[in-house]
């Protein structure tokens, strides 16, 4: 069976892990190949209502079996906050969960962040 080479675009909603706590996360990912494009929104929740919004664009790649992802540049950026970059195994044909963990915007392992778990929406 030949994998859909977009598997990974649209909107994927969920939260991450940081020094913060845990925080909203929406995912838009478009994906041209095995290139990844996409914008990191992250926002409160109801368990942590005084994480800021903010929003920084990301690049990547999906080789088939692992999507990474890097920080490239901020959209909104609230004081004190560092970009970051995502790194999970997503195989199959339509996945519908993706869950992972959060590194530094150049992709090594962070002090800071642990994981992230997002939903198609």
């Amino acid at each position: 069976m030949t994998e859909d080479p977009s598997l990974l675009a649209g909107e994927w909603h969920g939260h991450y892990f940081c020094g913060q706590g845990q925080t909203g996360l929406i995912l838009t990912v478009a994906q041209t190949g095995s290139v990844l494009t996409a914008t990191f929104a992250f926002h409160p929740l109801a368990s942590n209502p005084d994480v800021p919004a903010g929003s920084f664009a990301m690049r990547g790649t999906h080789d088939g079996t692992h999507m990474q992802l890097y920080g490239d540049h901020w959209m909104e950026r609230p004081t004190n906050y560092e970009m970051v970059g995502l790194s999970a195994n997503v195989t199959g044909t339509s996945p519908q969960m993706i869950t992972g963990f959060v590194t530094t915007a150049e992709g090594a392992m962070s002090d800071n962040c642990s994981t992230f778990t997002v939903e198609r929406n």
